[in-house]
């Protein structure tokens, strides 16, 4: 039974509750106060101790028992804190059976997107209605009277109307995603014809109606209070909202979770605990402000599933009545966290949170969510999720369907599956995030950062093993260095600029891979290779498809260009969907098709069969297909004899990886002499350096000795592969210089091998509990693996 289906019963005990129970307990003195707290709080941990496996462990392991060793609130700091993760992996364990009877199922997602079940007793949810029956009342409500609900309704279909009238609550109902400054006079008709007394609504809606009201002159005299939830209240929204309505509003902090409400009084100063509902904690943190605390807090009314001491992960304020000694608190002063941005829509509608959890609570496998909106029309969905094939159930087709009807047409949309979910500067994942800058602009901070720990650490004496962006691990050829030292010697060599279309490099090329210099194109690195593609062949609007994961950059630069990502995934297990790929080309015809092969990070290789197939699918909507062979070097093929019979392919590669001029930012392309000359058109003729041309044509020359180094890190990728796989550890075949892995501390266990000076590609965020370690040489290699043989002595694989 989930706690929609017993809300009417649970509104009428609420107000039976409110009339009966918090009335008669508000004039207790403080002394009875405190003394039915401290027996609630006796009786809910004896309960507790009695009736829960999970709590029964607890206090038998600190030698707690709570009909002896309970004295008051002090003693709660004797228990261990309890967190959402706990509860995802406790639950069973945390219910009283004895309590099963009349509760009911809730979830949440909190500030992550991650939804957290519970069971709630009918009692409980009747209290929570109590406690907003009592807060209306500071307003003077009487039951009945008319609210007008900015909140708590969507329409389930195209051409439901956008607001229904509860006659048994006399409430009218109004969709939050569709009010905004255009639909704003049409909403105001059916307000002015309501007449509410009273309005509930999310800080954001509330802020609509009040500009509206503010920009037409118009006004709401029958209105006498207004309450805001679900969103913190922000101090900006607070002072336009009473600048129109006067000092009618109260603010409210709850939440699913059975612990802790607060709501505004009369006199607008701070918020007032409900001390019958729950028992709040102060705990002090040295991060935050003089006078901020984290909020921890101990249910006192929700026996089936008691929440004790638990982190609700919100920052508060102490009220300046409460000193840090306080054992009974009653007020707040403000409540920081729970604040997630509000999606702000090109037609001006403002659309929070708390109205999206209802599209992905039904889609199976979803583990979280998170709407991220960059610009003023871009949207990023992110979804976790436990099922591999989630792109092709239809629950996925839904949800985007779900969403369009909220965003409109107006916003360009885009989905990642498993991949990277973005943080506030508090360090929080939040439901919805709103960024001033584009994408492209606002994804580029972790590999700027990533580089500076690795040169500051090294230009500091330490001895850094960089294993993170795959480069090589030593110098390949021995000449290159003696080349350089040698060319520092021309003073032509740095006064004048780098010989432009160089003749020469490309003409090395060219006998190595046996093919025609029109077909070449030296660039400065890769990504300029990259970014020269976009801007020939991706314009505004575009679709670009994407294999994911990959190598993002190219979604970057796509996106300057106006590009829109869809991302084809395939997570590397099992073989790969090319039928379903190639079914997905011609259902979305994207002008340019993108994919990593060998694949990064992963590290599986498609054959030249099926490049070939992609590339002929491509070719019947007329789309290039872009193959970035960063690490063909290291795989048993690759798709260069492609180029002769394709000419809608082109293939990207470096010198970082294989040859190890990473510093020096060397990359090429290689396709139709067509498509070279039409990418030299936008090309800087002189941006690759006196320096980079001469390196490049020197391994080159030196390829027996490169070849040497390469079956070297194929050697030791093997025994790394093998080492893991031996103790139980998930990892996939690799065509590339670098192993991707799974397991459960994946993020812990880069962490700890940075503090030794070792840095790894923590890859979580696009594959689940994973990590990427490039491949090098035997010696690194030993130093690898005596560096994970040490974690796991601490850190003992389950």
């Amino acid at each position: 039974m989930h706690k929609k289906s017993i809300r009417k019963l649970a509104q009428l005990h609420g107000w039976w509750t409110y009339q009966s129970f918090l009335k008669r307990t508000r004039s207790y003195s403080e002394d009875q106060r405190q003394a039915w707290i401290r027996q609630q709080m006796q009786q809910t941990l004896i309960r507790a101790h009695e009736g829960t496996r999970y709590y029964a462990e607890i206090f038998k392991g600190i030698g707690f028992d709570p009909r002896t060793d309970f004295t008051g609130p002090e003693t709660l700091t004797r228990l261990p804190l309890l967190t959402k993760d706990i509860i995802r992996e406790r639950f069973d364990d945390l219910v009283d059976s004895r309590y099963r009877r009349l509760s009911a199922y809730a979830e949440t997602s909190g500030t992550t997107g991650k939804p957290m079940r519970m069971l709630l007793n009918e009692s409980y949810i009747a209290l929570d209605y109590a406690c907003m029956y009592e807060m209306w009342a500071q307003a003077g409500y009487r039951f009945r009277d008319p609210f007008l609900a900015l909140r708590s309704y969507v329409p389930s279909k195209v051409g439901d109307p956008l607001w229904i009238h509860d006659k048994a609550q006399n409430t009218l109902f109004m969709s939050a995603y569709h009010f905004s400054p255009r639909t704003a006079q049409e909403y105001m008709q059916a307000i002015e014809s309501f007449q509410p007394k009273f309005i509930r609504s999310y800080p954001s809606s509330l802020l609509v109606l009040a500009e509206y009201l503010e920009r037409t002159g118009k006004t709401l005299p029958s209105v006498k209070g207004l309450f805001t939830a679900s969103e913190t209240l922000a101090p900006h929204e607070r002072e336009a909202i009473e600048r129109v309505f006067g000092r009618i509003l109260f603010d409210w902090y709850g939440m699913t979770e059975p612990t802790l409400v607060a709501y505004e009084g009369a006199d607008h100063d701070g918020l007032n605990i409900v001390w019958q509902y729950g028992h709040a904690e102060f705990l002090p943190d040295d991060s935050l402000a003089p006078g901020d605390s984290r909020l921890i807090a101990t249910s006192l009314q929700n026996p089936v599933m008691p929440f004790i001491r638990y982190d609700t992960g919100d920052i508060v304020t102490r009220h300046v009545s409460e000193t840090p000694e306080t054992l009974f608190p009653r007020k707040l002063a403000r409540v920081q966290g729970r604040k997630d941005d509000v999606i702000l829509t090109p037609d001006g509608r403002r659309l929070p949170s708390v109205n999206f959890y209802s599209v992905f609570r039904s889609a199976p496998g979803v583990v979280r969510f998170q709407i991220v909106q960059f610009g003023a029309s871009d949207i990023v969905v992110n979804i976790e999720s436990t099922d591999p094939g989630f792109e092709r159930h239809p629950a996925y087709r839904k949800v985007q369907e779900e969403m369009r009807s909220r965003f409109g047409d107006a916003m360009s949309v885009e989905y990642r599956i498993n991949q990277r979910f973005e943080t506030n500067r508090d360090g929080k994942t939040p439901v919805v995030l709103r960024r001033r800058a584009n994408k492209a602009v606002e994804e580029r901070k972790e590999y700027v950062l990533s580089s500076q720990v690795a040169w500051s650490r090294s230009r500091a004496g330490e001895d850094i093993l960089k294993l993170d962006w795959n480069e090589a691990d030593k110098l390949p050829s021995d000449r290159v260095r003696e080349k350089l030292v040698s060319l520092v010697q021309d003073p032509h060599s740095i006064i004048w600029y780098p010989e432009a279309w160089p003749a020469a490099l490309h003409q090395a090329l060219a006998t190595h891979h046996q093919i025609h210099e029109t077909s070449l194109l030296a660039t400065h690195g890769s990504d300029m290779a990259l970014s020269y593609l976009t801007q020939c062949y991706v314009t505004n609007g575009d679709k670009v498809m994407i294999v994911a994961p990959g190598y993002d950059n190219f979604r970057a630069v796509a996106e300057q260009r106006g590009g829109q990502a869809l991302h084809f995934t395939f997570n590397g297990d099992g073989e790969y969907p090319l039928q379903e790929m190639l079914r997905s080309i011609q259902e979305e015809v994207p002008r340019l098709i993108y994919l990593t092969n060998p694949n990064n990070p992963i590290g599986y290789c498609l054959s030249q069969e099926a490049i070939a197939a992609i590339c002929t699918a491509a070719a019947r909507e007329s789309a290039l297909v872009v193959v970035d062979e960063a690490y063909a070097e290291f795989a048993d093929h690759d798709c260069v004899p492609l180029i002769a019979s394709h000419a809608n392919l082109v293939i990207v590669r470096t010198f970082s990886k294989a040859f190890g001029l990473a510093g020096l930012r060397v990359g090429y392309l290689i396709g139709d002499p067509a498509l070279i000359e039409t990418v030299r058109r936008v090309a800087n003729p002189k941006h690759l350096t006196t320096f980079a041309q001469v390196a490049a044509q020197t391994v080159l020359e030196d390829w027996p000795q490169v070849k040497i180094h390469i079956e070297e890190v194929k050697q030791q990728r093997a025994r790394f592969i093998a080492f893991l796989r031996n103790r139980g550890i998930k990892c996939f075949d690799s065509h590339g210089n670098f192993v991707l892995f799974q397991m459960p501390e994946a993020t812990g266990l880069a962490q700890w091998l940075e503090t030794q000076g070792i840095l790894i590609r923590d890859r979580s965020t696009q594959l689940a509990s994973s990590a990427r370690v490039t491949i090098g040489g035997k010696e690194s290699t030993d130093r690898l693996i005596a560096v994970f043989e040490e974690y796991w002595q601490t850190h003992p694989i389950p």
